[in-house]
């Protein structure tokens, strides 16, 4: 593998034949890399992989490369992984776990701290791979490319099976500067000096921004030509972005330190520094805070939300309309309790000098139970309102996420009938209930006069319980309808016996289920047995087929062969 660009000695030498030329600057011819990128080429990021008076300069050593997934990688991913992990020969996979203190940023600088000098990540979407994340350790670049057109070996026909011999590199059209740096890029990805008995090359040849991978062995027909024979594997590579440094995570609220990549010089990206406090003193920070870890939306960086402080209690009743409602009836019933009982003359206290000490003790335990009777009465009573015909009351609640909603529903259609001179029930009373959230409708739900209803609030904000009924009236009637409601906000009460019955029905159902498969499996050995019959059948038609054939094409060739015989026997004797 010959690196694109020079070192800084040769370097120099090209720069001071540059001098002595004349002074007008002549284009680089097709293939050739302009002068100008020599100074950028020899203190890149890549110099370091092959300067050659480095003390440690093995150009045989293999660059260590880790090759790792996205979070939620299949199979797919995996087989691609192991395909490329043959292509380089320091290259080892390995799969990356799902949660907290798994991000890309902390693996590069896991990576970079045990000697990586390189890290490929493989992101898939709908189960097949479509990019590759390309990461120069320690200190970068980040590049981004998009996947396409993935061949695996197995694919290709006739393919060769490839060898642990270090293989070639060819680069094809990167002569601009961003193909410079993306073509060393790749070159870092091998070793400097390659194994030529192996007879294996890899060539990116890059056109019209798409990279071409291939990977083949030759061999010498003669010392003109030569053969070549695919190993594999083959995709297409197009770069959409390219970043100086390492993805790196913002305003970490834990950031482990045994993946934190530690740096004495300024970062190229101005980042922000993190955290250096252990785990422990992250933890109670963080717990103390009520903060939690943030959700990754992207691998490059993110920002975290901060949780919610408040939390809902699973016990709260109803809302502050309602509250109010219930103080404003509750105080009305106690008001005027008290006029009666001025008006009766119940009060020992108000009459204490016109009543003699007898009829005071025994009026104050009357008029204690009266009023802890209506007291009582009103407690449980005096939650209501009132609705029109044709009108819509609604009340907010704000819930969390996953919150049951449970309301017991007494509806009650009070009209006033002068016949009767009170209000009477009417059972054509339906009543809607409508929970909306953001503006339109989550839930309906519609019944009787009299029943009850639940919800779960799948978002948590402020959602809306809006009650109606379907009873129309006239314009000038006076209808009005008295509600009575109660709402529990939070887990509901278990139902021991409808749980126990539910457990039984499903288990008949899983027994029904079980007997199904077993029919199922049944059948299908059955299939599989007539398949095989088939089968059987089929290649014996055809063995006998192709013996058939056989007989008729060695029949027609001896009776061609006779009548050829017989005519140079009849030309013979008639002499023609």
């Amino acid at each position: 593998m010959i690196p694109i660009g020079t070192t800084p000695a040769e370097t120099k030498e090209v720069a001071g034949e540059a001098n002595a030329e004349s002074t007008e600057s002549k284009p680089p011819t097709p293939g050739q890399i302009d002068t100008e990128n020599t100074d950028d080429i020899a203190n890149d990021e890549f110099a370091d992989h092959f300067d050659s008076t480095a003390p440690d300069f093995d150009p045989t050593k293999a660059p260590k490369v880790l090759i790792t997934t996205s979070q939620r990688a299949t199979k797919a991913s995996f087989r691609f992984c192991e395909e490329i992990v043959s292509v380089f020969p320091g290259a080892e996979f390995i799969r990356r776990k799902r949660g907290h203190g798994f991000e890309m940023g902390r693996i590069a600088g896991w990576a970079a701290n045990r000697g990586y000098s390189a890290m490929i990540v493989v992101n898939e979407d709908t189960k097949k791979p479509n990019a590759m994340t390309v990461i120069h350790l320690p200190e970068g670049p980040t590049a981004y490319f998009r996947l396409s057109s993935i061949q695996t070996t197995a694919q290709i026909s006739g393919h060769a099976r490839p060898s642990p011999h270090y293989p070639e590199l060819v680069l094809n059209g990167f002569v601009t500067r961003l193909g410079i740096t993306v073509g060393r890029l790749f070159q870092t990805l091998f070793p400097v000096m390659p194994e030529f008995e192996g007879r294996q090359v890899v060539t990116l040849h890059n056109q019209r921004d798409f990279l071409f991978f291939r990977r083949h062995r030759y061999a010498f027909r003669s010392s003109e030509k030569a053969a070549l024979q695919e190993i594999g594997p083959r995709f297409t590579l197009k770069l959409r972005s390219l970043k100086k440094g390492l993805p790196v995570a913002e305003d970490l609220s834990k950031p482990p330190p045994a993946l934190e990549f530690a740096s004495d010089e300024e970062d190229a990206t101005n980042r922000k520094p993190k955290n250096s406090a252990s785990d422990e003193q992250e933890v109670t920070t963080a717990n103390s805070k009520g903060e939690r870890a943030p959700n990754v939306s992207n691998d490059f960086e993110w920002a975290w939300k901060k949780q919610r402080e408040e939390r809902f209690s699973s016990s709260c009743r109803c809302s502050c309309s309602f509250f109010v409602v219930y103080n404003y009836h509750r105080l009305q019933i106690q008001i005027s309790l008290y006029i009666i009982i001025k008006v009766i003359n119940l009060d020992p206290i108000a009459n204490y000098g016109a009543l003699n000490p007898t009829t005071t003790m025994l009026y104050r335990p009357i008029c204690s139970l009266i009023l802890l009777g209506f007291a009582l009465v009103t407690s449980v009573n005096a939650l209501h309102f009132y609705l029109d015909s044709n009108e819509k009351r609604c009340f907010i609640e704000e819930l969390p996420t996953d919150t049951i909603v449970e309301g017991t529903r007494h509806y009650r259609a009070l009209e006033w009938d002068e016949k009767e001179n009170k209000y009477v029930n009417h059972d054509s009373l339906g009543i809607q209930v409508d929970e909306v959230h953001t503006g339109h409708n989550v839930t309906r739900t519609r019944g009787p006069s009299e029943g009850r209803f639940t919800f779960t609030s799948h978002e948590s904000g402020d959602h809306s319980i809006c009650l109606s009924t379907n009873y129309t009236a006239g314009w000038f009637s006076s209808t009005h309808i008295r509600m009575y409601l109660d709402i529990n906000v939070g887990a509901a009460k278990p139902n021991v016996e409808h749980d126990r019955d539910h457990v039984t029905e499903m288990a008949d159902k899983i027994r029904e289920l079980n007997h199904k498969l077993a029919e199922i499996r049944r059948e299908q050995q059955y299939q599989r047995e007539r398949e095989a019959d088939f089968r059987d059948l089929s290649e014996a038609t055809n063995t006998r087929a192709v013996w058939y054939i056989a007989a008729q094409i060695t029949v027609l060739l001896v009776t061609c062969a006779w009548q050829l015989r017989h005519l140079k026997h009849f030309f013979e004797d008639h002499k023609l």
